[in-house]
C-alpha cells in the first residue's frame, strides 16, 4: 500500500509521533532541517501528502541523520506503507535505539505479519526498559498471543519487571532460580544479586514469555561523556535500554583523599555530533565545587566505570590569567603543563644498541566487540612465529561472551591474558601490556585489526634498519595520514581473503622501504624496547580511553632524537570505530585540544607533513601493483582497450561515459576513464560496474601532465589501447590530446556540449538567455562580464582555432543530433562527423497519462479545480530553466492557477522556489532511480525548461520513460527529439511567463 489507500490502520502511532516531537532540530544542513520541520508541521496537521514530500526530501538531504530518517519511518506508517518496515529496519541498523526499535514494532504490526510482529517485539523486550505509554502493553499482548506464548516481560534500568502472565511465573539469574517480590505498583523487584546477572530468565510452565531471556548488562550500561569547562566539568549521559531513567554519577578525586560527590543529570543534552534518536541528559559541576579536588578527577556510573573522558584534570584547562590568579590567593598550587613544542628539531641520537635475539610480543587491548577481537586474535596466532608472546588485556568490557572466549584462550595457553578488575580505558591497558612485555619490543595492535602473514618479521625489520628509528607503523585503509587507497578518507578493509593479496603487493610495490612520519598510528604500532625505556609510557591520566596517547609519546620520543617511520611494504587491515560509539567525536575533538596544549605546534606539523605527502609515491606504487594485478586476472588472450577521456562534474556526460563504457566491455574491450585531478594532473580508472574500492579504485595513479605523459603513455601502453575517445576535455591539459599519436593510436571526438567553441560551454549570455552565436568580438565581450568555464587561459578565437585542427585531426567525431552538427559545422565546415543518437527514441507515447500513485501536494485552488502537476527533471540552473520556472511558480501563485511544479532533482536555489508556494523539490536521486522518481510524483506532464540548445538532454528521455509527454523550447535537441517523436510540445523559445503557464494548463488537460 502507499499514499492515503487502504482500510484504517487498526494500530495507531500516536505514541512515535510524540517521540519525535520532543527531540531537538536535526544536525544536518540547513535545507533538511528546514524540510523536517515542514514535514512535522504537515504531518502535525494531517496533511501526509505534504508529510511525506517534505520527509523524503529531507531524508535526501540528511541521509544519514537518524532522526530526519525516523520522520520519514512515522510518515509511512501513517499513510499505512508497508515500506515503513523496511525504512525502519534500516534504521535499527544504524540506531540500535529504543525509538527505532518501537517503529520497527509499529510497521510490523502494521503489515499483519505475526512472525515478524512477535520477532520484532521479541528483540526490543529483551533489549529496552517497555514503554507503558499510549498501546504498547495490548500491542506487546497481541505479539505474545500471535507467537503463542504465555504473556511478555520487560524490566528497567533499576531492575524492576514488568510482565503480562499468570501467578505460574518463574525468575532465573544465568540460570539460577531466584525468588521475587511484587510491588504495589503490579511490577516485580529482583534481589541485590540481578547486578552482577547477564541475563534474566521469566517462564511460565517452563514456557519463556517474549522478550525472555533479557539482557541485564544492557540494562545497567550508561554511556557518556565527560570534559573540562572554565574549570569545571560538564557532559551528558544517559542509560540506551532505558531512556527515560535519571542517571546518578559519582565524582571522585583520582587520589581518594576526598569523599565522593553524587551528580545528577537534569535537561535533556544539546550536544553536537549524538544520534538524533539518542536521549542523553546534561550534568554540569561547577569550578566552585572542584576547589578542594585540584588535579585528576574521576566521574562514574554507579558501577563505578568511568565516563568516556575520565579522568580528567579540569586544571589542564583553565588557561586564563585570572582562574590562575583566583586558585593562588587561596594558597593553592596552580596546575600547568610544561609544552613541548612540536616542531622543535629533534636532536641527533647515539648509536643504538644491537638487534635484541628475543622476538618482540604483541599486545592487544579488548574491550567489546566478540566477532572483531577473535578474528583479529585469530590472524594473529596464525601469522606470528612460534612462541611469540600474544598479551590480551581485558578491560573490563561489557560482552560476559567476550571474557569467556579470552579465558578459553588462556586456559589452552594461546594468549596471555591480563584482566583490569575495572574499566580503566585504552591507555592505561596499553601501558599494562607494555610492563607485561617486559624488556621486549612490543607491538601495539589494536582488536579491530586483520593481520597478514609475514607481518611482524616485516615491522621488526623495519624497525631495526636504522639505529635512531623508534616506532613503526604500517600502511591500512584506516589510519589518518597512513591511510591507503585513499588518505583522505576512511575506506572498508578488504576482505579477508584478499587482505594477504593487498599486503604482498604492498610487499612487492615498495619492499622494505620506509618513510618518515611525524607520528605513528597507533592502530597497529611496533615500538623498540629502548625507545620505550627511554621515552616511558603512555600518559593514561591524560588522555583517558584514548585517542592521541600514542602521538604524545611519539612527539616526546621525537624530542629523545628518535623517528618514526611508516613500513610501506606492509598492509593491515583496520575495521575502525569500535570501542566508544556516540562519544567517539567528543573524545577526539577533547583529546586533539588537549595534544596541542602540550605539544604546541603539532597540528600545524601535521599539516605540513599531508601538504608536503612523502607517502605519495608509496601509495601510487601500490596503486599500479594493484592495477598490473587486475589487468591480468581480467585480460583475454588478443583483448585490448579503449582509453576515454571525460571531465569530473558528472551530469549527462558521465551517463553516456557509463553507457559507452558497457559497450565496450560488451565487445570484449577494456573501457580505461582519464579523468582531470585537483592539482592539474590525470586520474586513471577502470571503468566498470565493481563498487569494490579494493578492484575498482586507483585514487594514485596521478599524473601531471605534461611533465609525466610519458609515465602515462607507458602504463596505457601496457593496456593495448585501440582507439582514444575524447568526451571532454574540461579540466586537462591540453597536451593529453597528443596521447593518441604517442599510442599510434586513432582518436574520436564526441560532442556533449559546446565547451569546444564557447567558454561559458552553453551558450547562454548576460541576460540569461540564448546568445544567439554572434561574431567572436562579442563572445570575448561575454567572457569578460562572466568569466569563462574552462579552468584555462584561453581566448575564443583561441579555444576554436584549436578545436578545429583537433577536430581535423579525429578519425571520427560524433554527434547526438543534428541540431548539434549543423552548429558545430558552422566553426569546424571540414571535420569527419556522423550523427549517433545517444539512445533510440520510441515514436508518439500516444495520450497516455502517467502511472504513478502518488498523491497530489499541497492546497486545492479555491474554485475547486485539481492542480495540474507539471515534472521538472533534473539539476537545474540558469541555463536548464530556474529562472523560468521560477518565473512561471510566482505567476502562478499570483493569480491561483491550478498549476503546480515539482522538481525532481534540484536546484541552485531550493527555497526561492519552494516560497513561492506552488514549487516542491525533491533533491537528488541515483541515475538508474529516475524513471521511479518521477513517477511517484504523478505529475501529468513534463516541462523541460532548458534556454540552451541541448545536444542530447537526458531529462526529456527520463521523462518518457516515466510516461510523460514533454513541453520544450523550440531550440536545440530536445525540440529536434519532441519533433521526431510527437512525444510533446515545442514552445516558442521568447514565451513569457504568464503565457507558458496557460499553455501548460492546456496541455495537461489534454492528457488527463
Amino acid at each position: 500500500m502507499s499514499g492515503t489507500e487502504g482500510s484504517k490502520p487498526s494500530v495507531r502511532f500516536d505514541w512515535l509521533l510524540g517521540d519525535n516531537r520532543s527531540r531537538p532540530r536535526p544536525e544536518t544542513l540547513d535545507l533538511a532541517v528546514d524540510a523536517w520541520e515542514r514535514g512535522q508541521a504537515a504531518l502535525s496537521s494531517g496533511d501526509l501528502a505534504s508529510a511525506r514530500h517534505w520527509a523524503e526530501r529531507a531524508a535526501r538531504l540528511g541521509p544519514e541523520d537518524t532522526q530526519v530518517r525516523f520522520l520519514l519511518g512515522i510518515v509511512l506508517l501513517r499513510q499505512q506503507d508497508h515500506a515503513a518496515f523496511a525504512a525502519f529496519q534500516r534504521l535499527v541498523a544504524d540506531s540500535d535505539t529504543l525509538p527505532a526499535h518501537r517503529g520497527l514494532v509499529a510497521a510490523a504490526a502494521l503489515m499483519g505479519d505475526h512472525a515478524v510482529l512477535a520477532r520484532a517485539m521479541g528483540n526490543l523486550l529483551a533489549k529496552f526498559a517497555p514503554p507503558t505509554d499510549g498501546e504498547f502493553p495490548s500491542l506487546a499482548a497481541r505479539a505474545a498471543a500471535a507467537a503463542g506464548l504465555p504473556g511478555w516481560c520487560g524490566a528497567d534500568a533499576a531492575g524492576r519487571i514488568t510482565l503480562s502472565a499468570t501467578d505460574r511465573t518463574s525468575f532465573a539469574l544465568d540460570g539460577r532460580t531466584i525468588p521475587a517480590r511484587r510491588r504495589a505498583d503490579g511490577r516485580w523487584s529482583l534481589p541485590a544479586s540481578w547486578t552482577g546477572a547477564a541475563r534474566l530468565s521469566v517462564t511460565v510452565d517452563g514456557h519463556h514469555l517474549l522478550g525472555s531471556p533479557m539482557d541485564l548488562a544492557r540494562r545497567r550500561q550508561v554511556e557518556g561523556f565527560v570534559e573540562a569547562d572554565g574549570g569545571g566539568l560538564r557532559g551528558w549521559a544517559w542509560c540506551p535500554a532505558d531512556p527515560e531513567a535519571s542517571v546518578r554519577l559519582i565524582l571522585g578525586s583520582a587520589a581518594g583523599r576526598l569523599p565522593p560527590l553524587a551528580i545528577e543529570t537534569a535537561e535533556p543534552a544539546q550536544f553536537p555530533n549524538l544520534d538524533g534518536l539518542m536521549a542523553p541528559k546534561a550534568f554540569h559541576v561547577p569550578a566552585e565545587t572542584l576547589q578542594d579536588r585540584l588535579g585528576l578527577v574521576h566521574v562514574r556510573d554507579q558501577s563505578g566505570r568511568d565516563l568516556i573522558g575520565s579522568p580528567l584534570d579540569p586544571g589542564l584547562w583553565t588557561g586564563s590569567a585570572v582562574a590562575a590568579a583566583r586558585l593562588m590567593s587561596q594558597g593553592k598550587a596552580v596546575p600547568a603543563i610544561v609544552p613541548i613544542w612540536a616542531d622543535t628539531p629533534p636532536p641527533t641520537r647515539r648509536a643504538a644498541a644491537r638487534r635484541p635475539r628475543q622476538g618482540p610480543a604483541v599486545v592487544v587491548p579488548v574491550y567489546r566487540g566478540l566477532e572483531t577481537t577473535m578474528l583479529c586474535l585469530a590472524r594473529v596466532l596464525e601469522t606470528v612465529p612460534n612462541r611469540t608472546p600474544v598479551i590480551v588485556v581485558d578491560d573490563a568490557g561489557p560482552e560476559p561472551e567476550l571474557s569467556a572466549a579470552l579465558d578459553e584462550l588462556a586456559r589452552k595457553r594461546r594468549i596471555r591474558l591480563v584482566r583490569n578488575a575495572r574499566n580503566l580505558g585504552f591507555p592505561a591497558s596499553a601501558n599494562a601490556g607494555l610492563v607485561a612485555a617486559g624488556s621486549r619490543d612490543v607491538v601495539l595492535l589494536n582488536s579491530d585489526t586483520v593481520v597478514p602473514h609475514g607481518w611482524l618479521e616485516r615491522l621488526r625489520d623495519a624497525a631495526w634498519s636504522a639505529p635512531d628509528i623508534g616506532t613503526v607503523t604500517p600502511l591500512s585503509n584506516d589510519a589518518t595520514i597512513l591511510s591507503y587507497p585513499r588518505v583522505d578518507s576512511v575506506q572498508k578493509p578488504p576482505p579477508e581473503a584478499m587482505l594477504d593479496r593487498v599486503d604482498r603487493l604492498a610487499a612487492k610495490a615498495n619492499g622494505t622501504s620506509v618513510v618518515d612520519i611525524p607520528t605513528s598510528v597507533g592502530f597497529c604500532m611496533y615500538i623498540r624496547a629502548d625507545c620505550l625505556a627511554e621515552t616511558g609510557l603512555f600518559r593514561e591520566d591524560i588522555f583517558a580511553q584514548g585517542y592521541g596517547e600514542e602521538n604524545d609519546f611519539c612527539l616526546r620520543a621525537r624530542h629523545l632524537g628518535w623517528r618514526h617511520v611508516a613500513a610501506t611494504g606492509v598492509f593491515v587491515g583496520h575495521i575502525g570505530g569500535q570501542s566508544f560509539r556516540a562519544a567517539r567525536a567528543h573524545l577526539l575533538r577533547r583529546n586533539l585540544t588537549l595534544l596541542e596544549r602540550l605539544h604546541p605546534g603539532y597540528h600545524d606539523l601535521i599539516a605540513r607533513h599531508v601538504a608536503a605527502d612523502p607517502l605519495a609515491e608509496a601509495r601510487r606504487r601500490l596503486d599500479l601493483a594493484r592495477w598490473r594485478s587486475l589487468r591480468v586476472a581480467r585480460s583475454r588472450p588478443g583483448s585490448g582497450s579503449v582509453i576515454l577521456i571525460t571531465h569530473d562534474e558528472g551530469g549527462g556526460v558521465e551517463r553516456q561515459i557509463r553507457v559507452r563504457a558497457r559497450a565496450l566491455s560488451a565487445q570484449g574491450l577494456r573501457p580505461i576513464i582519464l579523468r582531470p585531478a585537483s592539482d592539474g594532473g590525470c586520474l586513471v580508472e577502470p571503468a566498470g560496474e565493481d563498487t569494490d574500492i579494493w578492484r575498482s579504485d586507483f585514487p594514485n595513479l596521478r599524473y601531471p601532465i605534461p611533465e609525466q605523459l610519458p609515465e602515462l603513455v607507458a602504463l596505457l601502453r601496457r593496456e593495448r589501447p585501440e582507439h582514444v575517445e575524447l568526451h571532454h576535455q574540461l579540466g586537462h591539459h591540453h597536451a593529453l590530446l597528443s596521447l593518441a599519436d604517442l599510442l599510434d593510436v586513432p582518436m574520436d571526438i564526441f560532442v556533449h556540449d559546446y565547451a569546444t567553441i564557447c567558454p561559458r560551454v552553453t551558450l547562454v549570455t548576460t541576460s540569461d538567455r540564448y546568445c544567439g552565436e554572434p561574431e567572436a568580438v562579442q563572445c570575448e565581450a561575454c567572457v569578460a562580464d562572466l568569466g569563462s568555464r574552462l579552468r584555462e587561459e584561453i581566448s575564443v578565437a583561441g579555444l576554436r582555432r584549436r578545436t578545429a585542427s583537433d577536430m581535423a585531426a579525429a578519425r571520427l567525431v560524433v554527434f547526438p543530433t543534428g541540431d548539434t552538427e549543423k552548429r558545430l559545422r558552422r566553426y569546424v565546415p571540414s571535420l569527419r562527423g556522423a550523427v549517433i543518437p545517444w539512445e533510440a527514441d520510441a515514436p508518439d507515447l500516444g495520450s497516455a497519462g502517467p502511472t504513478g500513485s502518488g498523491t497530489k501536494l499541497g492546497r486545492q485552488p479555491a474554485n475547486g479545480a485539481r492542480r495540474r502537476r507539471v515534472a521538472i527533471i533534473g539539476a537545474i540552473g540558469t541555463e536548464k530553466g530556474y529562472d523560468v520556472i521560477l518565473d512561471c511558480a510566482r505567476d502562478a501563485a499570483r493569480r491561483d492557477l491550478p498549476l503546480e511544479f515539482v522538481v525532481i532533482g534540484y536546484t541552485h536555489d531550493d527555497m526561492r522556489l519552494i516560497d513561492t508556494g506552488r514549487a516542491r523539490i525533491t533533491y537528488r536521486f541515483l541515475p538508474d532511480r529516475a524513471v521511479a522518481e518521477i513517477t511517484a510524483q504523478s505529475a501529468d506532464i513534463a516541462f523541460i525548461p532548458s534556454i540552451w540548445p541541448e545536444t542530447w538532454c537526458f531529462a526529456l528521455s527520463d521523462a518518457w520513460a516515466a510516461g510523460l509527454k514533454a513541453a520544450v523550447f523550440d531550440i536545440g535537441a530536445q525540440a529536434e527529439r519532441v519533433r521526431a517523436t510527437n512525444n510533446g510540445w515545442v514552445l516558442p523559445l521568447a514565451l513569457p511567463p504568464l503565457a507558458i503557464n496557460n499553455t501548460l494548463i492546456a496541455l495537461a488537460e489534454t492528457q488527463s
